[in-house]
């Protein structure tokens, strides 16, 4: 006997980003593009059938699929202002602190203080 397995999403959140091949199992990126800022990692839910005719009932197995998104650095570093002004009197020591200018990236790994 020919047994032909179908594939299919289970869950719906997921679609509009991924498709599912229904006679390969072939998962592909169809819709919207990838954005780690956005959406860090998706949880598909995949069911697999096989199909033996109509003496036999089908018999169905499901697996889940964890599609981490890896971040890529496509956001520029935020300084907050254009312009920092300081006063400092002429008679401190070398080495005094001056000012702080505090930056963020929304990228990972890139969450710095400057």
């Amino acid at each position: 006997m020919d047994f032909k397995i179908s594939y299919s999403f289970i869950s719906d959140w997921g679609l509009d980003t991924f498709s599912l091949d229904p006679t390969s199992g072939v998962i592909t990126l169809s819709g919207n593009s990838l954005d780690y800022e956005e959406v860090e990692h998706y949880i598909l839910i995949v069911s697999a059938t096989d199909n033996p005719g109509s003496k036999d009932p089908p018999l169905t197995a499901t697996a889940t699929v964890y599609v981490n998104i890896k971040d890529i650095n496509d956001n520029p570093p935020d300084i907050g202002k254009n312009l920092y002004e300081v006063d400092v009197a002429e008679s401190v020591e070398v080495g005094t602190e001056v000012l702080q200018i505090k930056v963020s990236d929304k990228d990972s790994g890139n969450k710095k203080q400057a």
